[in-house]
């Protein structure tokens, strides 16, 4: 398994609902209740959630802000974007799995369901793979996000919801070809550097999140 491990999707807001979802206090474990079924149903079956972990901001804004923080100086790419009617995001950590994060953020993108006004069904998804591309064979864990109600979800689950693996596939294309945008745009050719700030360009984070951190 990659050492690199991802959660990625886009959650359909309005803009007056995305900043009353960035403005709201930010979850804990608690808000929560089927955390026994993240890892249902996929690569991690028998693994349990550790749910032990603690906000690390008091605002959905503040997490979010603190975890592009890490992106300036560790191997992380976080990728942030609200455009018109829709978020876009996509984390990924190259230091290997860290559960406290990944749990929190499920609870961050979860979170917008109280919010969102939208039609139809957003998924969130989490996998491990260095290329950056969808792999459901070694899913981790995906949610689904609907007005007022969300809920992990296994394969049966998304199916049910009109979201096989292929739609999910053709839904993200999108994010995969922003990851690889990223890399392609942030590094010098002749060297693995990237350049200086490569991570705090406005196609691929709000600058709300940068002058925040």
């Amino acid at each position: 398994m990659s050492d690199a491990f991802i959660i990625a999707g886009q959650i359909h807001l309005a803009a007056d609902e995305y900043e009353r979802w960035l403005a709201s206090p930010a979850p804990d474990p608690d808000s929560i209740d089927d955390w026994d079924a993240m890892y249902r149903g996929w690569f991690w079956k028998t693994r349990s959630a550790g749910t032990q972990w603690k906000p690390s901001s008091t605002t959905i804004e503040g997490v979010l802000t603190r975890t592009l923080g890490f992106a300036r100086n560790r191997p992380f790419v976080v990728l942030l974007r609200y455009r018109e009617d829709h978020f876009d995001f996509y984390i990924m950590s190259v230091m290997g799995n860290d559960d406290a994060m990944f749990e929190e953020l499920f609870a961050v993108f979860r979170a917008a369901s109280s919010f969102r006004r939208a039609d139809g069904t957003d998924v969130i998804l989490y996998w491990p793979a260095l290329s950056g591309q969808i792999d459901f064979g070694a899913m981790l864990a995906t949610a689904l996000v609907r007005n007022n109600t969300c809920e992990f979800a296994d394969a049966a689950s998304l199916a049910m919801a009109g979201l096989d693996f292929d739609a999910v596939q053709e839904r993200y294309a999108h994010l995969e070809v922003w990851y690889t945008a990223y890399w392609d745009d942030g590094f010098d050719e002749d060297s693995s550097a990237p350049r200086p700030e490569a991570w705090a360009r406005p196609q691929f984070v709000d600058r709300r999140f940068i002058d925040g951190g």
